[in-house]
């Protein structure tokens, strides 16, 4: 049996990656003895199939590249695998001493991130990617890559029992606007913020639910930007059951959040795919996106995109500057244009039924039984 030494988030984390990499090694789990390093969770993984899932326990990152590489010349595995950033390869491509297939599953949310991935991504031997849009970033720069989409549960994520879970959570007369995502600075949280705002003064029963921690590392004192704003913890509500990426929501108390809401919405800089907006749409919950990345990929004619490229003062989004050499380089939400598509999500009733029925479509259409026979095409 032939063995794939994996690293990236680990399964027990509510990253996009950690749910993608749950599905993904599972899977091949049936085929294949497989070794995982998972990133971001501080016990060792359990076997997930008895003499098939094997885990040498937690490492941190970037420590953890010279372990796997320790492990890579240990194991000889036929495939070294990451579902992570490309730039864990640096440490790795060129140090592994035996011969073996590099595979990598890796984002591009921005224009200028393949640019930057060049010199590391052509030491991959396949690299794979999660969009169309992907695809053409890393063709602009000759790479040909495969696309697989990521996948979600439609036996958990469907539109069933929208109203119970709306009664469950006292939502009945409210409109809820939800949002599922990390708060690091990438997300932009406050301009969701600064939009809910010009809305809540329209219509004062509308609430905005964030799914995420209030405070995080790379990310935005929230509570501090809701009292600015003049909003309250009744117009702005944390999920209770939320407390980190490691403790979160299990995907029936997911799926029931989502169905409970009105409409998703975001305000990402860049996503390479966007896990919460496939999920979202599974549940017939219509999705309010940015014009970037991968978001028309995945909204365009089922759901409201709103454009970019303003600040508050018309000047361009400002990077930290640790990430100003891989950034995305894109722009902030226009926060106006953000404000009229929530309130056309809230106003036009036929419009948001239409957008809920053909994005519950589209996401049956990707569900994990249909997208996961497409890796026996990259582990043959």
């Amino acid at each position: 049996m032939k063995t794939i030494l994996s690293f990236g988030d680990s399964l027990r984390v509510s990253t996009g990656y950690g749910i993608v990499n749950e599905h993904v090694l599972k899977y091949l789990a049936k085929r294949y003895i497989i070794y995982h390093y998972g990133i971001g969770h501080a016990e060792p993984l359990e076997q997930i199939q008895k003499n098939l899932f094997q885990t040498p326990g937690y490492v941190g990152y970037p420590g953890c590249a010279g372990n796997i590489l320790q492990w890579a010349n240990k194991l000889n595995p036929e495939y070294v695998f990451t579902s992570n950033d490309y730039f864990m390869w640096n440490y790795l491509a060129s140090s592994l001493k035996n011969k073996t297939t590099l595979v990598s599953y890796s984002i591009i949310d921005g224009p200028y991130a393949a640019e930057f991935y060049k010199p590391i991504i052509e030491q991959i031997d396949i690299p794979v990617v999660a969009t169309e849009y992907a695809k053409h970033q890393l063709k602009e720069i000759n790479i040909d890559a495969k696309v697989i989409p990521h996948g979600v549960d439609t036996e958990i994520f469907n539109s069933q029992h929208s109203n119970e879970y709306r009664e469950h959570l006292k939502w009945t007369d409210k409109f809820v606007y939800l949002s599922v995502n990390r708060n690091i600075w990438r997300k932009t949280i406050p301009y969701l913020l600064m939009a809910f705002k010009k809305v809540k003064e329209i219509y004062p029963d509308s609430i905005l639910v964030l799914l995420m921690a209030p405070v995080e590392p790379g990310g935005y004192d929230l509570n501090s930007y809701i009292r600015i704003l003049g909003l309250t913890n009744k117009d702005v509500m944390f999920h209770s059951s939320y407390t980190s990426v490691v403790e979160n929501l299990s995907p029936n108390e997911l799926a029931g959040v989502y169905k409970a809401a009105d409409a998703f919405v975001t305000s990402s800089l860049g996503e390479g795919f966007g896990l919460p907006i496939l999920e979202s749409m599974a549940c017939g919950t219509p999705v309010i996106g940015p014009r970037n990345s991968s978001f028309p990929e995945l909204i365009t004619n089922r759901g409201y995109l709103y454009e970019c490229a303003k600040n508050l003062d018309d000047s361009d989004v400002i990077i930290p500057t640790t990430f100003k050499d891989t950034s995305y380089f894109l722009k902030v939400p226009d926060v106006q244009d953000l404000f009229n598509k929530m309130i056309d999500a809230r106003e036009n009733n036929e419009k948001r039924l239409e957008y809920s029925k053909k994005a519950e479509k589209f996401a049956k259409e990707l569900d994990w039984k249909k997208i996961l026979p497409k890796w026996d095409e990259i582990f043959k």
